[in-house]
């Protein structure tokens, strides 16, 4: 799997940061202090999981460089990309150009970030994806943390609705085939698993990506304590929501920026 060890963090374009903000924390997250990149005209919030996080990612400069987020958000709020795990960006970006994926070098990254501390700067090892070696993402990237103690504070990673971290994302692709020979290219061939009209890339992390023939909205899909405190969580707070199985309840695209998320409840073997 060229040194990838799972997904690091969903990144979910928004064009009102603040806005994001409050429409997340009404879905019972905590949410991390607010991020602004060095080096682009970008900033964030998070939402933090046992395993990495979520990212609101907004463009608070567009005189400066935003990695094609003003483009995706002319059309649309929503998923705009995944970064996945790697503890050595230099030698995933060797082990991808040997294998033939088109990859930029690694760059360092940096954002100020707003803690109870006080201003921190974390820092990352990211190379990004040619576009066209993962359909159905606008933007992918492989990121190594520098700094990972950095994002860790106690208070952001409790959230009212009991989530506990992420467990797939959902893909919806237009050209199944011809995305289905990208991905393997990438991840590699042990890494994924075929049915007749979809598939699975299960990585290091135990995180799932789904890819499938058809149309929709992207799926976040959470593990969360209880399945019963999540439903009480989104009661009080008003959120709309359906209940596709007992045990979970899917929130539409709509009041989640663009992106469905799924509340599933944990198993005991999870």
């Amino acid at each position: 799997m060229h040194g990838i060890t799972g997904i690091d963090h969903p990144v979910i374009a928004v064009r009102d940061l603040a806005g994001a903000r409050l429409t997340y924390q009404r879905l019972g997250f905590t949410i991390s202090g607010r991020g602004t990149h060095l080096e682009w005209g970008t900033g964030n919030f998070c939402v933090m999981l046992a395993r990495g996080y979520l990212e609101l990612v907004g463009v608070v400069d567009a005189s400066r460089y935003t990695h094609g987020l003003d483009e995706y958000l002319r059309t649309r709020e929503g998923l705009a990309g995944v970064a996945f795990g790697t503890d050595d960006a230099d030698a995933t970006f060797h082990s991808l150009v040997a294998a033939g994926v088109g990859v930029e070098s690694p760059r360092e990254v940096k954002r100020n970030l707003e803690t109870p501390a006080g201003i921190r700067q974390p820092r990352f090892s990211v190379c990004f994806l040619d576009r066209s070696r993962t359909p159905g993402l606008p933007s992918t990237a492989i990121c190594q943390h520098l700094t990972p103690e950095l994002l860790q504070h106690a208070d952001w990673g409790e959230h009212r609705n009991g989530t506990i971290d992420l467990v797939s994302i959902n893909l919806p692709l237009s050209n199944f085939e011809a995305a289905i020979e990208s991905y393997r290219t990438v991840f590699g061939e042990e890494s994924l698993r075929r049915a007749p009209l979809s598939a699975e890339i299960r990585l290091g992390s135990g995180a799932v990506i789904h890819l499938a023939s058809r149309c929709g909205a992207e799926v976040l899909t959470l593990a969360v304590k209880d399945i019963a405190s999540a439903r009480r969580s989104m009661k009080e707070s008003g959120v709309p929501f359906t209940t596709p199985a007992s045990n979970a309840l899917l929130v539409p695209p709509e009041y989640a920026c663009g992106v469905a998320i799924n509340f599933v409840e944990q198993t005991k073997s999870s």
